[in-house]
């Protein structure tokens, strides 16, 4: 593969990256109510419930081999009550259930 070649396959990556981000919406912030483990890791459930408008949702938590980022966060977040913010797709799930994977995870001080 040539480096113009190599350039458009980089930039066409990077391109359906920002589209499929285009449809996907945050939370406000809250708080993290109730998480689970699973024998299946992509069936991970996390309950969020926003601070202000008391909207709850459910998510999934996708298995990426080794890394268990959004699930660290998640325990941290209920284990010390602090303010989360959920970027997800809707619609975009991890195979179990339909509720939807989380794309990443905020956390922040109350």
């Amino acid at each position: 593969m040539n480096n113009k070649s190599t350039l458009i396959a980089t930039l066409s990556i990077f391109a359906s990256s920002l589209a499929m981000d285009v449809s996907a919406e945050t939370t406000d912030f809250g708080k993290i109510k109730r998480t689970q483990g699973h024998y299946v890791p992509d069936c991970r459930m996390v309950v969020h419930v926003e601070n202000i408008s008391g909207i709850e949702r459910t998510f999934r938590i996708k298995d990426i081999a080794g890394d268990d980022d959004v699930q660290s966060i998640i325990l941290m977040a209920l284990g010390t009550d602090k303010n989360v913010r959920i970027r997800y797709e809707e619609g975009l799930t991890t195979g179990c259930g339909t509720e939807p994977m989380i794309h990443w995870i905020d956390i922040s001080t109350n």
